[in-house]
């Protein structure tokens, strides 16, 4: 996993313990520096293929975080 995965699961472990609802890939672009889309969709897919999050494509808000454990990163 990469740094920016480790960061976008705790803002999302934090911001659903905050809000109650999961956020919007705008608001995780924001939270983890990320300039484009695709970008954090890879992450958003990369952290599902771990295990760590699910969610429903095409749902907004859909995610729940599994498993905030401190990840590996490369």
């Amino acid at each position: 996993m990469k740094e920016k995965d480790e960061k976008a699961l705790q803002f999302m472990r934090q911001y659903i313990e905050d809000k109650g609802y999961a956020p919007n890939f705008v608001e995780i672009m924001e939270a983890v520096d990320e300039t484009s889309k695709a970008g954090i969709t890879r992450v958003i897919n990369r952290l599902a293929q771990a295990g760590r999050i699910s969610r429903v494509p095409g749902v907004a808000r859909s995610i729940r975080v599994l498993d905030a454990s401190p990840l590996r990163c490369d």
